[in-house]
């Protein structure tokens, strides 16, 4: 059940390449062995203005998935699942996850995922889609360095922001958005498909005129 407060995020090392966790900001990260295997392994890719995804080889290590050649300057995206959650007396529950890595000098982003949370240009700047479509009233939860979090709803069209006044590791979650739709993962029926999104990105310190 270690799906039900858990988040899937991209994050830089310290080389500058790109990892998977799995877990909860600032807690231990969930390992292999344990939940971390019953997480499928994450497709990832990376994506410019000019190119078609370009996919990475993900490979598992003890506390992380490794996106094999990746570069933290570079934009990154993947997808994974959970195995479906069955309780007594409630609807399967199959959890999706989707993970945006935004370097923060990237600009404005455009959906690539089912649930996304997607940088508008401005930093802070965040709108949520959903199957490409803004999402209203939907809560995004920051965590960031010197124990900074906070929640904020989206407006009329998906829109949130957020003051970052810090520089460090910023991370922003969207979960449990639900979906009734009926089927089957790994021979395991669901009711419904739990979506969950992150995006990350790492604010530098300033650098001296």
């Amino acid at each position: 059940m270690a799906a039900r407060a858990h988040d899937v995020w991209i994050e830089d090392t310290t080389d500058h390449q790109l990892v998977i966790h799995f877990g909860e900001f600032g807690d231990e990260l969930e390992t292999s062995p344990g939940y971390l295997d019953s997480l499928s392994l994450p497709t990832a890719w990376t994506k410019n203005a000019v190119t078609n995804p370009i996919p990475f080889a993900v490979t598992k290590q003890t506390n992380s998935f490794s996106l094999v050649n990746s570069f933290s300057t570079n934009i990154a995206a993947a997808e994974t699942d959970f195995e479906v959650l069955s309780a007594t007396n409630k609807p399967s529950r199959f959890p999706v996850f989707y993970a945006r890595w935004q370097p923060a000098n990237a600009g404005a982003g455009t959906p690539t995922l089912t649930l996304d949370l997607v940088p508008q240009g401005k930093l802070g700047d965040i709108r949520v889609y959903f199957r490409g479509q803004p999402v209203t009233n939907e809560t995004v939860t920051a965590h960031g360095p010197a124990d900074f979090e906070k929640e904020i709803k989206t407006d009329a069209t998906g829109f949130v922001h957020f003051d970052l006044a810090k520089p460090g590791f910023y991370l922003f979650t969207c979960n449990h958005h639900r979906e009734d739709r009926f089927g089957f993962s790994r021979g395991r029926a669901y009711d419904l498909i739990s979506h969950n999104a992150s995006l990350a990105l790492r604010l530098p310190e300033p650098t001296n005129p």
